[in-house]
């Protein structure tokens, strides 16, 4: 156990912290039982207790004698249980079997449960669930008035997504819950093999959870304290959080991965990272999010990398902030870059940019302004990019559309003017700029009962101070008919060209390619089981050639079953010979995608693709899977592809894998015997994101090779 508990801790601190961030992810509700008793408010229980049809109070003579409970209903409170005895002097309800009460959003069920009508308090003992609202809570004892919403729950026990949560003692308060003795882990063991214990627990629902003395348990030992640690239940990233992952490669030696992500308030949270290595240098840094009030707020980044290998270093600091006014909203951003080239010298740098955003009645605009500052007057000599200023630019686009003429022709307007300056390696160009684009939407035409086309253009108009101006104009249409149930066909078709000189700005201000081009379709199935694109093919007008010609067909058998298989296949038809006519189409190549699973047992995946033309099977891939029993699953993942000479066929892949669930995380073993490597990783089975691993290359170079992050070796599917 000594040494279990070693190895556990090197993969437990790395996904520790994920556990908080589940303890509010909820439960099903489940649904409420329909009759039984119900009583009304306070105000009016004197007048409805004498006409409660359950058994009256017990005489001296019958002490202890009741009848099970007959169900009746009034507007405010329910019971239904299998017994019930009820006391009309002392207002005193007593449900047994299976007790099931439910006022406004409070729902509980419990083996016994007491109800005091004139205090408005419920006692109840075993096998308790309390729903308040959409959270459950579970436990042996519990102790509640329904009108003031505060309680004690003793001996909680429930989930929360995948965290178990235990408690000795729960206060049940109005807007929060406060638990004492709290224990919480993801581990599905009996005994679990870590956990977090804290001497105390404050949980404002939806928004945050508090833990007070808190210790960090592994194998019953604890291996570290904090005295205060705050979890965000509204944002998965503003909670704290510490990791630590150490690694070996050969080309940056030793290296260490650190991270911590603290939570003060809603107004300040972030992350830092310190990350050296032995042969590359240090890399660290940090995010911030802040907020002053409700109308400002801003994000704030830093980063610095130093190296080992030569004598550099490059620092990074950005501040991006937001600022809503009654009237618009402003947003600033700022970059501060400063670069040391060794004996070279250095390269410091800020770039700003300036926005203010206001809508209108049917409009929304912006002025911005993006410019470049050189803090040290080199010039940018070793900054071999382009970069591109505007100064200013004012932006305006349409929110809706406007009627033209009741004809049903829509129309919106957008564009911008604005003052570039472009900065490339070989020329500097500086020239306003204005763009209106007209876009109409057609109303759509039917054409019989069947067949709808719907339309649309864009014209474009472009001018520039010197006088040049362009024009680019755009139609699509697109159709879409059903004949039948599984019969149906459709066409899309672009017309795109531009006209006028040519822009003077080489890095922005592209326009698309000229284009004609028409893509008809015809499909059929039932989209339940089968479904197929028989034909598909596109002519361009500009070259007077077809493109693209194939078909798709796909099977499947229903989901959800204990098995399912499914079957694809896409037939690829070439046109080399004469693309001009479809009198040459041709088949080229076939692909199939074959697959069949078993539930969660095994599974088995089957990729070809099929050269028609040259007869010959140009690749492969195959991906197997099964459990070999409850916890230990077996992968394999090969591919077979036709060499670069075409001569034969080459082994591209064969990875061997066995994953093993170890309760509170998984272990993995993949072999991948083309690269002539072992990878070895461990990760917490609910944070599989968080994982720590290495690979050994046993080959004519051995090298150490981790994997850090999400993934790992022979993830990928060919």
């Amino acid at each position: 156990m000594r040494r279990q508990g070693v190895t556990i801790l090197a993969w437990a601190l790395t996904g520790l912290f994920c556990i908080c961030a589940r303890i509010d992810a909820g439960q099903a509700e489940p649904q409420a039982k329909a009759g039984g008793l119900e009583l009304e408010g306070r105000s009016s229980r004197t007048g409805l207790a004498s006409a409660v049809q359950g058994p009256p109070r017990a005489s001296p003579g019958d002490a202890g004698a009741a009848q099970p409970a007959t169900p009746q209903s009034t507007s405010s409170m329910q019971f239904e249980g299998g017994y019930l005895e009820y006391d009309r002097e002392r207002r005193i309800a007593i449900l047994k079997d299976g007790a099931h009460i439910e006022y406004q959003d409070l729902k509980l069920w419990a083996d016994n449960v007491h109800d005091d009508l004139s205090r408005d308090q419920i006692y109840a003992q075993g096998k308790i669930e309390l729903w308040r609202g959409k959270e459950k809570y579970s436990g042996d004892t519990l102790g509640y008035n329904y009108k003031t919403r505060r309680g004690t729950l003793s001996k909680l026990s429930t989930r929360r997504g995948v965290s178990l949560v235990q408690a000795e003692k729960l206060e049940l308060l109005p807007e929060r819950v406060v638990g004492y003795d709290v224990s919480t882990t993801t581990c599905d063991h009996e005994r679990p093999h870590f956990r977090i214990e804290a001497r105390k627990m404050t949980i404002v629902p939806g928004d945050r959870m508090i833990l007070e003395r808190v210790r960090f348990r592994v194998n019953e030992r604890t291996w570290f304290r904090l005295p205060r640690y705050v979890v965000n239940l509204r944002s998965g990233e503003a909670m704290e959080r510490f990791f630590i992952k150490p690694g070996y490669t050969a080309a940056r030696g030793f290296t260490l991965k650190t991270a911590y992500q603290f939570y003060g308030n809603d107004h300040l949270y972030g992350k830092v990272y310190y990350n050296p290595s032995q042969f590359e240098g240090t890399d660290l840094g940090g995010h911030v999010n802040y907020k002053v009030n409700e109308t400002h707020l801003g994000e704030f980044d830093f980063s610095r990398h130093e190296s080992n290998l030569i004598r550099q270093s490059a620092s990074r600091y950005q501040v991006a902030h937001r600022a809503e006014m009654p009237w618009a909203t402003a947003n600033l951003n700022l970059l501060l870059t400063d670069t040391t080239f060794g004996g070279l010298g250095t390269d410091t740098e800020m770039n700003v940019g300036a926005y203010v955003t206001r809508t209108f009645p049917g409009w929304s605009t912006q002025l911005s302004m993006e410019k470049r500052y050189d803090l040290d007057g080199d010039s940018y000599r070793f900054d071999q990019i382009q970069f591109l200023e505007t100064t200013p630019k004012f932006t305006f686009s349409q929110t809706g559309s406007t009627g033209l003429f009741g004809s049903g022709v829509g129309l919106s307007i957008d564009g911008n003017v604005a003052h570039y300056r472009e900065v490339t390696a070989t020329d500097t160009t500086a020239m306003g700029r204005a763009e209106t684009n007209f876009n109409l939407s057609l109303p759509p035409v039917r054409l019989g009962n069947v067949q709808e086309i719907n339309a649309s253009i864009r014209q474009t108009e472009d001018l520039y101070e010197d006088g040049s101006a362009r024009h680019f104009f755009s139609f699509q249409a697109n159709s879409f008919e059903r004949y039948t149930d599984s019969l149906s066909s459709g066409f899309n078709y672009v017309l795109q060209d531009s006209m006028g000189d040519p822009s003077p700005f080489s890095s922005f201000d592209v326009l698309p390619p000229r284009m004609n081009l028409l893509t008809g379709f015809l499909r059929f199935g039932d989209y339940d089981h089968f479904s197929a694109t028989l034909f598909q093919v596109g002519r361009d007008f500009v070259t007077g050639q077809y493109q693209n010609a194939s078909s798709n067909f796909v099977y499947h058998t229903p989901l959800g079953g204990d098995r399912f298989v499914s079957l694809g296949m896409t037939p690829f038809y070439d046109l080399s010979s004469d693309p001009s006519s479809l009198g040459s189409l041709r088949l080229g190549s076939v692909s199939t995608n074959f697959r069949i699973a078993g539930g969660d047992r095994w599974s088995h995946a089957l990729i070809t693709n099929y050269d028609v033309l040259q007869d010959r099977m140009q690749s492969v891939a195959e991906r197997s899977g099964f459990l070999l029993n409850d916890r230990t699953r077996f992968d394999v993942d090969t591919n077979v592809s036709r060499n670069v000479l075409g001569t034969g066929y080459d082994l591209t892949k064969l990875n061997l894998g066995i994953t093993r669930d170890f309760h509170d995380f998984e272990g993995r073993l993949r072999w991948n015997a083309i690269q002539e490597e072992v990878f070895i990783e461990f990760y917490l089975k609910f944070a599989s994101t968080k994982r720590v691993g290495v690979g050994v290359n046993y080959g004519d170079t051995p090298e150490l090779v981790p994997t850090f992050g999400p993934g790992g070796p022979g993830a990928s599917m060919p």
